[in-house]
């Protein structure tokens, strides 16, 4: 089986590494998670189109699901960068319920490193303690697209990072694309 993964490392560091999810019934979750520790896999890498342009632009930040892999190299990049200190730079996140929302911590912590970035999750399950967004990650975003200008993020001036299912791919370009936000600013890492 051949499969494709994010990487979530910093680019140029000596180690890969990939967020996963086990999905029951399907052969390539499985055949990944069920191998012993310390196996020799080949791999192929890397193909992808997730890197960080635009270091002048405010950025905005947009995963579901595992695809929090790009997404999170992408702003374990931007931490350590004195370029993006200053820069507005939102993170959103979706996921069905907390126990998949991998990384919320490292994530926070990333942003509150950065004066002017904000994180955002979504829930589409959430109990009582949750204060993000309940719903999908499209809500969030309207929100913030739809708020007061002075969030730092607008669609004339920012660059849009996006990683997870194609589903949530594309109802997010649907509300990018509603709000004006033109392809060229937006950059996808889409997956099934």
């Amino acid at each position: 089986l051949r499969r494709c993964y994010s990487m979530a490392n910093l680019p140029g560091s000596g180690q890969v590494q990939f967020i996963a999810k086990r999905y029951e019934g399907r052969p390539g979750s499985n055949r990944l998670f069920d191998l012993p520790l310390g196996t020799t896999i080949p791999l192929e890498l890397p193909y992808g189109d997730m890197w960080l342009r635009d270091r002048d632009r405010p950025a905005l930040l947009i995963a579901g699901g595992t695809g929090i892999s790009a997404i999170l190299s992408l702003l374990r990049s931007m931490s350590g960068d004195p370029a993006w200190s200053t820069r507005p730079v939102h993170v959103l996140y979706g996921a069905g319920t907390m126990d998949e929302l991998v990384c919320w911590d490292e994530l926070q912590e990333l942003t509150n490193q950065m004066p002017a970035a904000n994180v955002h999750g979504a829930l589409v399950s959430a109990d009582q303690s949750w204060e993000g967004t309940r719903g999908f990650v499209t809500e969030t975003l309207a929100g913030l697209l739809g708020s007061d200008p002075g969030h730092g993020w607008s669609p004339a001036a920012g660059v849009v990072y996006l990683a997870g299912p194609p589903p949530m791919v594309s109802a997010v370009q649907d509300v990018l694309a509603a709000n004006g936000i033109q392809l060229d600013r937006i950059h996808v890492d889409s997956f099934g």
